[in-house]
């Protein structure tokens, strides 16, 4: 809610601008809305680890399908391979 603004000099320089308020804005927020923030950054953290530690998972488990069954091996899958391994070391 709150501005900064910077004043243009007629020599064509900037005026240093003044954070200062808006850092004040920023830190006299309401608690609630502080939690609220916390908490759906918090939550988009999960989620964002349990997905990967899926997805993780499951290509690990693609890999050793396909390392395990010899009858799978052909280039397409060899290529679906090198690409599992790349995204589990990624």
């Amino acid at each position: 809610k709150a501005n900064a603004t910077k004043e243009c000099f007629q020599n064509g320089t900037w005026a240093v601008a003044e954070y200062a308020t808006c850092m004040l804005d920023i830190s006299g927020r309401n608690d609630s809305i502080n939690n609220v923030y916390v908490s759906k950054t918090l939550s988009v953290r999960i989620i964002y680890d349990v997905g990967f530690s899926i997805t993780t998972i499951v290509l690990i488990l693609a890999l050793a399908i396909f390392v395990q069954l010899k009858s799978l091996r052909c280039l397409r899958n060899s290529i679906h391979c090198n690409l599992f391994l790349a995204f589990i070391f990624s």
